[in-house]
């Protein structure tokens, strides 16, 4: 596979990465549904906001590496 192509996928992923972190703050909306998890609030979750800080340093890495493969030709 050539560089231009690797490039053009990865961007791809990186902006489907982009669309699931920014739907990701509506999570706490059906979470509320669930009967024992009524009370649950996504500023008081260490873990959400562990794995949203992670999503996003993924997406800027996938992101970096994409602009390299496709001016690298």
């Amino acid at each position: 596979m050539d560089n231009d192509t690797r490039g053009w996928l990865m961007t791809g992923f990186s902006g489907l990465a982009c669309i699931l972190g920014a739907s990701v703050i509506c999570v706490d909306i059906p979470i509320r549904l669930i009967p024992s998890k009524r009370h649950f609030r996504i500023q008081e979750s260490n873990a959400f906001l562990a794995c949203s800080l992670s999503l996003s340093f993924g997406v800027m890495v996938c992101g970096f590496i994409s602009v390299c493969c496709m001016t690298r030709c």
